[in-house]
C-alpha cells in the first residue's frame, strides 16, 4: 500500500478567521483503520456554528463530518463494512460522524452509540491531535476503529446530512436511494462546490444561504 507522505487540510484557527491550508504527515493505517481520499465533504449547520463561534470547537481544528471518499489504504483486520460487504482499495465509502473508543452500556445494551462515554466525532477535533486527518475539510481522512463504514455504489446520489444520528440511518438512506434511483436520477444534491483553498468563501456562502448545499471538494 502506498500513500503520500503528507496531505493538505483547511485549518480552522479561530472563529470567523480565514481558513489556512496546511500540510500534515500521513502514516499507514493502523489495525481496523482505513485511509480515504476525500471526494466531498458537505457543510453542515454545526460546521457553520463552530466557525461562527456559537458552539465549542477546538482550535486549531479540522471541521467537516459529512464525508464521502475512496479507500487508498486498509489496515489489518478491516475487511467488511457494516453490512458485511467486502472492502477494497478504490471503494467509495461514507461513515458515521462518530467513533467509540471501547464497548459500553450505551452502545451494547441501549443501542445508542452516539451517547457513549468518550465518543469522538470527525470534524470536531484539534488538528494537532494525531492522526491529524480526522475531518472532511482535507485531502485525506482516516476512518478510525469503532466507526460504522458503508460501501457506496459508484452510481448513486451523493447524500448530505445523514451522518449525525444512529449508524443505521446510513443504511436506510442508501436503501432509499437505490430503491428510488429511477425517480431521482441525479449524480449529487450539491449546488456549491469549493476547493480546499476556498473553504472560507464556502462558509460565507453557506452561512448566507447563497447556496443551499455547499461542499468542499479537495
Amino acid at each position: 500500500m502506498t500513500h503520500p507522505a503528507s496531505g493538505r487540510v483547511a485549518v480552522f484557527s479561530e472563529p470567523n478567521a480565514p481558513f489556512q491550508v496546511e500540510s500534515y504527515p500521513l502514516r499507514a493505517p493502523g489495525p481496523r483503520e482505513a485511509l480515504v481520499r476525500v471526494s466531498m465533504s458537505t457543510i453542515c449547520r454545526s460546521d457553520i456554528h463552530s466557525y461562527q463561534g456559537h458552539r465549542p470547537s477546538p482550535c486549531p481544528g479540522l471541521l467537516g463530518h459529512e464525508i464521502v471518499g475512496r479507500i487508498v489504504a486498509l489496515g489489518q483486520e478491516l475487511t467488511c463494512d457494516m453490512r458485511g460487504e467486502i472492502l477494497a482499495i478504490g471503494d467509495r465509502i461514507t461513515w458515521s460522524e462518530f467513533f467509540i473508543p471501547h464497548g459500553n452500556y450505551f452502545t451494547d445494551v441501549l443501542d445508542l452509540p452516539q451517547k457513549s462515554p468518550g465518543v469522538e466525532k470527525y470534524g470536531h477535533m484539534a488538528v494537532t491531535t494525531a492522526p491529524h486527518h480526522h475531518g472532511g475539510f482535507a485531502e485525506y481522512c482516516y476512518v478510525l476503529p469503532k466507526s460504522w463504514i458503508l460501501r457506496l455504489p459508484d452510481k448513486m446520489v451523493t447524500l448530505r446530512g445523514i451522518h449525525n444520528y444512529h449508524p443505521r440511518h446510513l443504511v436506510e438512506a442508501l436503501d432509499f436511494v437505490v430503491a428510488n434511483k429511477t425517480r431521482y436520477p441525479f449524480s449529487e444534491l450539491v449546488d456549491g462546490r469549493y476547493p480546499l483553498d476556498q473553504v472560507t468563501q464556502a462558509m460565507a456562502d453557506a452561512s448566507s444561504q447563497r447556496v443551499l448545499r455547499a461542499a468542499i471538494v479537495p
